[in-house]
C-alpha cells in the first residue's frame, strides 16, 4: 500500500531494521503530523514514537482527497430564446413559495413567452422538479443551459424529465402534427403512466386519421387512465368525421349505438319521442374500448352503465343522422323507456368529448337543466362569460354549481365576469363559509385579471382586483372566519401583478 507522504516509506524501513538502527524521519510528514514529528526527546520510546507516527499519517492520508485527473467539460450551448430578468426570476420563486397552483399558471405563462431562466436561478428552479405539478413547464424554462447542467451530474436527472416533454409536442401539434406524433412515440416506452396520459393529451390539437394507430394503442395501455385518455380522444376525432369515415373505433361504436335508441310516436296525437334501450351484453371488443364496466363503487346497474358509454362513444351525427333531426329538436323531445334517464348525460358528455358547439348549446338551453360546467367550456370564451355572468346574478350564495362553472373558464376573466365574481364573494363574506369557499377563493386569486379595473358595487367604484383583495383583507376582523383566505388572495394577486409587470417590461 502506497502512502503521499515522503516520510512514511523511511517509517517502514526504521520499523524493519529497528529504531536503534534507523533514527525515524523529521520531515516529509503530512502537516498534521508535523508537531509529532518534532518531538525527538530522549526519553521518548522509539518503537512508541514510530507506531504513533504510522497511525496519524494512516489517518491524515486517509482524509486526504487526491486530485484527480481533469477532464475538459464542454461549455454550456448558447440560448436560443430570450432569457428573463433576475427581477422576474426572482418573483417567480416568491409565487412558487406563496401558492403553488398560482405558480404553475405563471411559469405556463412565461414559458408560452418564449423566455427561459437566468443561469443563476437554474439550480433552485431544478430543485422543484420534485413537484409533478411544475415538471411539464420545466423542461421549456430551464433552457439550453439547464438541460447542459443536467447532462453534466446523473444526479440532477431526477429533477428534469428527459426528451422534449408533453408541453413542448402540443407546441409543435398545430405546426408539424407528424413531427410531434414521432416525439411522442419515441418518449412514449421510458414515460411513466402520468408522463403517457400527458403525451396523449398534448396529441389533442389537429387530430386526424394518421394519429388513428397511436391512440388505438394508448386504448389498450396498461394504465386505465391513459386509455381514458385515448377514447376520449377517438372520440372527438370521430365526432368531426363523417359516419362514412369513420376509424375503426368510430366505426364500432356506430355500431353499438344505432340499436339503443329510437323514434317512436306515443299518445293520442302520435306525438314523436325517443325510446331508449339498453343493450343485453356487449360485443368481443368492447372491453378494448373500454366499455366492460361498471367502474367500482359506481351505483348504476350493469346495463344502464353499458348504455351511457355507449351512448358517450357514438358521433353525435349519428342521431342527427338516424332520426332526422337538428340537435336542439332532439333535446326537446321526450325521452321514453326504462332506461331514459341516461340519455341527455349521456349525450352531455359526448358533446363535451367531441367539442361540438351545436349540442352544447343546445343541452344547455333544455329547461330546468342543470348548469353543466363541461358543455360550458365548450362554449366561444365570450358566451361562457355572458352565460357565467347569468348564473352568478341569479343564484344563491354558496351555490354549488359555481365553483365548477368558473372553473372551466381560462383566465384573466373578462371585465364583466371579474365584477359579477367580485360581488358574488363580497356575498359569500356575509353568510357562513360553504364547504368550497378555500376552493373557489384560490380560483379567483388565479382567475381574476390583474392591472384591470372591475366594477365593485358596494362602493361603487372601480378598482383593480388586487387593490379590492387588499382593502377586503385589511377590513376583516381577527375573528373573521375568511380573514386567512382573504389574506391569501391579497397576496397571490400582488405576486401575479409583479409578474405581469415584469413581463411587459421583458416584452421586446
Amino acid at each position: 500500500m502506497s502512502r503521499t507522504s515522503v516520510a512514511w516509506d523511511e517509517l517502514v524501513t526504521a520499523a524493519t531494521v529497528g529504531t536503534g538502527t534507523r533514527p525515524l524521519p523529521h520531515t516529509g510528514f503530512h502537516p498534521t503530523t508535523v508537531a509529532a514529528a518534532a518531538d525527538d526527546s530522549a526519553e521518548a520510546d522509539g518503537a512508541a514514537r514510530l507506531l504513533a507516527l504510522a497511525a496519524m499519517e494512516t489517518a491524515a492520508d486517509a482524509v486526504t482527497v487526491q486530485p484527480a485527473a481533469a477532464i475538459p467539460v464542454e461549455p454550456a450551448p448558447a440560448e436560443h430564446l430570450d432569457v428573463m430578468t433576475d427581477r422576474l426570476a426572482d418573483l417567480l420563486l416568491l409565487a412558487v413559495r406563496t401558492d403553488r397552483d398560482v405558480a404553475t399558471d405563471l411559469l405556463d405563462t412565461v414559458a408560452k413567452a418564449r423566455l427561459v431562466l437566468p443561469p443563476a436561478a437554474l439550480p433552485a428552479f431544478l430543485e422543484l422538479g420534485r413537484d409533478s405539478r411544475i415538471v411539464p413547464v420545466l423542461t421549456d424554462l430551464v433552457g439550453e443551459r439547464g438541460r447542459w447542467l443536467v447532462n453534466l451530474d446523473e444526479d440532477w436527472a431526477i429533477f428534469l424529465p428527459p426528451g422534449p416533454g408533453a408541453n413542448r409536442i402540443a407546441a409543435l401539434r398545430p405546426v408539424d402534427p407528424a413531427a410531434a406524433r414521432a416525439l411522442a412515440v419515441t418518449e412514449w416506452a421510458g414515460a411513466s403512466a402520468d408522463d403517457r396520459v400527458r403525451l396523449v393529451d398534448a396529441m389533442a390539437d389537429g387530430l386526424g386519421l394518421d394519429d388513428v394507430p397511436f391512440l388505438e394503442s394508448a386504448l389498450r395501455d396498461r394504465s386505465a387512465a391513459v386509455g381514458v385518455r385515448a377514447a376520449t380522444l377517438l372520440t372527438r376525432l370521430g365526432g368531426r368525421l363523417p359516419l362514412d369515415e369513420q376509424p375503426p373505433f368510430g366505426e364500432r361504436a356506430v355500431q353499438r349505438a344505432r340499436p339503443v335508441v329510437r323514434l317512436v310516436r306515443q299518445g293520442l296525437f302520435r306525438s314523436p319521442a325517443l325510446d331508449v334501450v339498453a343493450p343485453e351484453s356487449l360485443d368481443p371488443s368492447a372491453r378494448g374500448d373500454l366499455l366492460s364496466g361498471p367502474e367500482p363503487g359506481f351505483r348504476k346497474g350493469q346495463r344502464a352503465w353499458w348504455l351511457e358509454q355507449i351512448i358517450q362513444r357514438a358521433p353525435l351525427s349519428l342521431w342527427e343522422n338516424e332520426l332526422g333531426r337538428s340537435p336542439v329538436e332532439l333535446v326537446a323531445l321526450p325521452v321514453v323507456g326504462d332506461f331514459a334517464r341516461e340519455l341527455h348525460p349521456g349525450w352531455r358528455v359526448a358533446a363535451w368529448a367531441q367539442q361540438n358547439l351545436a349540442w352544447a348549446r343546445a343541452l344547455l338551453a333544455v329547461p330546468d337543466a342543470p348548469v353543466d360546467a363541461s358543455l360550458v367550456g365548450v362554449l366561444p370564451a365570450a358566451e361562457q362569460a355572458a352565460l357565467a355572468v347569468r348564473v352568478l346574478d341569479s343564484v344563491e350564495a354558496g351555490d354549488g354549481v359555481v365553483l365548477p362553472l368558473l372553473t372551466v373558464i381560462a383566465g384573466p376573466w373578462p371585465s364583466d365576469l371579474a365584477t359579477a365574481v367580485v360581488g358574488y364573494v363580497e356575498r359569500l363574506l356575509s353568510t357562513v363559509p360553504v364547504r368550497e369557499s378555500t376552493s373557489l377563493l384560490q380560483l379567483v386569486a388565479r382567475r381574476l385579471p390583474v392591472r384591470s379595473p372591475v366594477t365593485i358595487e358596494t362602493i361603487d367604484a372601480r378598482v383593480t382586483a388586487e387593490d379590492w383583495a387588499d382593502q377586503q383583507a385589511r377590513s376583516a376582523g381577527f375573528d373573521h372566519s375568511w380573514r386567512a383566505l382573504l389574506a391569501a388572495l391579497s397576496t397571490t394577486l400582488s405576486v401575479r401583478a409583479r409578474v405581469d409587470d415584469e413581463l411587459r417590461r421583458s416584452d421586446p
